[in-house]
Parts: structure tokens; C-alpha cells; sequence
């Protein structure tokens, strides 16, 4: 390499590096209050939290990136990555701490709910940071080093959904009280650490653009030159030729793969918004039990997710995407299966559903009703099923939840990878920048409906009915597979 190339050459692959770094920062301070969202809604909220309100607020985080993407898209198109970036992070910072001083407001009732709501939409605009991070790698890349480029951005992603619900265990011995600083009206403690901590990254962030980052595009005489600059580039010539061979996308394998990308993302809310809820009621988990275990599970969750990423490449090269996306679809149908409801033991009722008289402030202890309906009421407490169908709808025992949730552990990573990769191929070699945002879109609009849809339905349903609906969607989704599958491997 010419020394007088050499810097450039280093400037640019420190900026590419400061973008993994910005993939990684936005992954982990979502998943990082995903556990404890639910116990601080309940905290903030009080007799005002409802899973359908909790249902909004996980979709408030969608919806902000949904609207948000497009435009700063379009404006890092227009004027450069740096200015949108430094915005968004900005906007994500003040997300961040609002969402950290829901407590502090005086009412305790809805009104906070609807302040966290506020401030999770802000976090989903600065969560728009990915569309741009992901366009900056494709202009300052060359050809053949943008694919090692995107799968190390993938994998600073999936390490961030792991490290998210790990880092907020730390706070978790802090309690609920916490430490306070009355000047401010601070309060930190096991809810609001992770959001403060998510600020303080996305803090961070800013510094490194400020100080690292140089908004850097490859001329276009060079996105083909991969020999001036060898990265390790993946021995992928004979699909990029059949992929510049290709002079028209097939129209009904590029919609099937955005409708099984939309109904992929839409079942698997499910799990990021009532697992807390749904583990509460199953098993009469207080709001601390729920902040620690759901959080154990997400980080065991991300691990799986990281283990079936390193796994499904060399899985697909044998077996073919096709096969494999079929097969991470039958896979998450089977999971979402296991967890329907059955037996003859039910969960936890919590006593006022059977007598309000026992809800006074003498039976607020550390003990719940056991009983089953028909039996003797023997333990007290607010913990435990709050639902009329607490009464009809079986327990979901603990090893099933972990049965099915595994399942779909490996589902979902595989299928997104195979959506993606089919996708990506049946577009062909002409510029996929719009058509990536389309499916990113749709992405985000089922993560909007999604949480919705689940939270109301178990509100008022409960799981089995919950998990039944989502099953049938899963089960349409494969049937429209079988019909499409040889127009998406054209």
C-alpha cells in the first residue's frame, strides 16, 4: 500500500470500527431494560399499569424508529453521516434519562406511564442510528469487503442483545430504593440504572464520532478495488457474478421474504414484551425476582441467538437457505406450540380476586394464595395471577417455558439471516439501499403492531388464547412458504 494511502486507509477502517461500536451501544440499551420494564411500570404506574399499557410503550420504541429512519436516512444521504448520527444520539441520550425519571414524578398513576411512553419513543428515534451506521459501511466499502464488514456489524448487534440484559443484573442488588439525590430528584436504583447507563453509552458514542469518526466514502473507481485494501473478504465470487447476472428481481419472492420477515418480527414480541408480565402471573414472581430471572433468560437467550449465528452459515451452505428458512419456521411453530397451556394446576391467584377483604395492608407480606379453584384460601399476598381466566387457563410449568422458548431461540436468529440473505440475492446487483429500508420498515411496523396485538390479547385473554393466535399466524406464514419457496430460490 502507498504510504501516502495509509492514512486514509487507517481513518477509514477507524470510522468503519466506531460504527460497530455505535451497532453495539444501540443494541445493548434497548435489550438492556427489557427485564425490568414491566416491575418499573408497575412501580411508576401503580393500579394505571395494564399489560395492554405495557404493550404501547414497547411499541412507542418501534414506532420512533419507524418514523425516524427514513428521514435521517434520507438527510445522512444528502449532508453526510456525522450531523444525523451526533442528532440521533443526542435525542437517544435525552430518551434515555426520561425514561430514567419517570419515577420522580409525584402522581404515581397513569400519567407516568404515558411520561415512559413519551420517552421510549424518543429512544426509538435515536435508534434510527442503525439504518445510518449500515449505509455508512456500504459507501465506505468496497465490494469485497463489505460482506465480512456487515457480518461483524451483525455481530456487534447480537453481542449488545446479549450484554443488555447481563449488564442490568449488576443493578439489581441496588433494590428499589436505591441511592437518591433529593437536589435533583435522582433516584437510582434497579429500574433506573439501566436507562441511565443507556444514556451515559450513547454519551460515550458522541465522543468517539467527535473524536474518531471521519465521514468517509470509497470513490466509486475503488468499491470493486478490493486488492488495494484485502480484508479478509469471504470467497463469495461465484454468487456475486450469478448476482450481477441477474436482470430483474422475482416480484413474488421479494414480497414473500418482506411478509415472512414482517410475521417473524411480530411473533417474537411476544417475548419482548410479556415475558416479565407472563412469568409474574405464572409463578408469583415479585418485581425483583422478574428484573433478575427474566434478565438471566435474555442473556441466556442471546448467547443461544449468538451460538446459531456462528452455526447457520456453514448449515446453509450444506443444506441450502431455502431448507433452512423452512426449517427455522417449522422450528418456531413447534416452540410456540410447547407453550400452550395444559394440565390440571393453575397458577397463583392473587386472594382479592376471591375476597377483597383480603386486601388490606395485613396480607401485603411475602406469602401468595396456592390454592387451585375450590380450595381453602391458606396464603396472602398482591403477588400472583390478577386475571378472571387465572381461573380457566392451566399453568405454564417453568421446564415448558424453557422447552419452547429455546425452540424459538433457534427460529428466530436463523430465519431473520435466511430472510435477509434470500432477500438480498433475489434484488440482484443493482443498489438495494431502498428496497433494504422497505424491509427494515416493515420490521419496525410489526414491532408496533406486535406488542399491541400480544399485550391486549393476554390482558384480556390470557397466554393460551395469546399463544394459540400466534401459532395460527406462525402456521399461515409456512403455508405461504411451501406455495412461494420456488419463486424465492429463483
Amino acid at each position: 500500500m502507498e504510504a501516502s494511502k495509509k492514512p486514509a486507509f487507517l481513518a477509514r477502517w477507524r470510522s468503519i470500527r466506531v460504527m460497530y461500536l455505535s451497532m453495539f451501544f444501540s443494541s445493548l440499551g434497548f435489550t438492556i431494560v427489557l427485564a425490568s420494564l414491566w416491575p418499573f411500570l408497575l412501580m411508576v404506574a401503580g393500579k394505571g399499569a395494564t399489560p395492554s399499557l405495557l404493550g404501547y410503550i414497547v411499541a412507542a420504541f418501534s414506532l420512533g424508529q419507524l418514523i425516524a429512519s427514513p428521514l435521517i436516512g434520507f438527510w445522512s444521504n444528502r449532508h453526510g453521516s456525522k450531523i444525523p448520527l451526533l442528532v440521533t444520539l443526542t435525542i437517544n441520550v435525552i430518551g434515555n434519562f426520561m425514561y430514567s425519571y419517570s419515577n420522580a414524578i409525584p402522581s404515581h398513576d397513569v400519567k407516568n406511564a404515558w411520561f415512559m411512553l413519551g420517552s421510549r419513543f424518543l429512544v426509538g428515534i435515536g435508534a434510527a442510528i442503525t439504518g445510518v451506521t449500515r449505509a455508512y459501511i456500504s459507501g465506505a466499502t468496497s465490494s469485497d469487503e463489505r460482506t465480512p464488514a456487515m457480518a461483524n456489524m451483525s455481530m456487534a448487534q447480537a453481542l449488545g442483545f446479549v450484554l443488555g440484559p447481563a449488564l442490568a443484573l449488576v443493578f439489581v442488588p441496588i433494590g428499589e430504593t436505591g441511592l437518591q439525590w433529593k437536589a435533583i430528584d435522582l433516584e437510582l436504583n434497579m429500574y433506573t440504572g439501566p436507562g441511565f447507563l443507556s444514556g451515559l453509552l450513547a454519551l460515550i458514542n458522541v465522543i468517539c464520532l467527535l473524536t474518531l469518526f471521519v465521514d468517509y466514502r470509497l470513490p466509486t473507481s475503488q468499491l470493486t478495488e478490493s486488492q488495494k485494501n484485502p480484508i479478509n473478504a469471504d470467497d463469495d465470487a461465484e454468487a456475486l457474478i450469478q448476482m450481477s447476472e441477474r436482470k430483474s428481481p422475482d416480484k413474488v419472492g421479494v414480497t414473500m421474504s418482506i411478509i415472512l420477515f414482517f410475521v417473524v418480527m411480530f411473533v417474537f414480541t411476544v417475548f419482548e414484551t410479556i415475558a416479565s408480565p407472563l412469568l409474574m402471573d405464572e409463578y408469583a414472581w415479585t418485581r425483583k425476582e422478574a428484573t433478575l430471572y427474566v434478565g438471566i433468560l435474555f442473556a441466556i437467550s442471546g448467547i443461544q441467538a449468538i451460538v446459531v449465528f456462528l452455526i447457520v452459515k456453514p448449515l446453509a451452505r450444506r443444506f441450502g437457505e431455502i431448507f433452512m428458512l423452512g426449517a427455522s419456521l417449522c422450528f418456531m411453530l413447534a416452540g410456540f406450540f410447547i407453550l400452550l397451556p395444559f394440565g390440571s394446576k393453575y397458577p397463583p391467584i392473587r386472594a382479592h380476586l376471591i375476597d377483597p377483604s383480603l386486601t388490606n395492608s395485613s396480607f401485603q407480606a411475602e406469602s401468595f394464595v396456592t390454592n387451585v379453584p375450590g380450595m381453602n384460601i391458606t396464603r396472602y399476598d398482591s403477588r400472583g395471577c390478577s386475571y378472571d381466566w387465572c381461573f380457566s387457563t392451566p399453568l405454564i410449568y417453568f421446564e415448558q417455558y424453557l422447552a419452547g422458548t429455546f425452540l424459538i431461540g433457534i427460529g428466530y436468529p436463523t430465519s431473520t439471516v435466511m430472510i435477509y440473505t434470500i432477500y438480498s440475492r433475489l434484488l440482484g446487483a443493482s443498489p438495494q439501499g431502498f428496497m433494504m429500508g422497505l424491509m427494515a420498515s416493515f420490521g419496525c411496523l410489526a414491532r408496533v403492531l406486535g406488542p399491541i396485538f400480544v399485550s391486549s390479547l393476554y390482558h384480556h385473554q390470557g397466554p393460551r388464547w395469546m399463544f394459540v393466535a400466534v401459532e395460527s399466524i406462525v402456521f399461515v406464514a409456512l403455508l405461504l412458504f411451501f406455495g412461494t419457496y420456488r419463486r424465492m430460490r429463483s
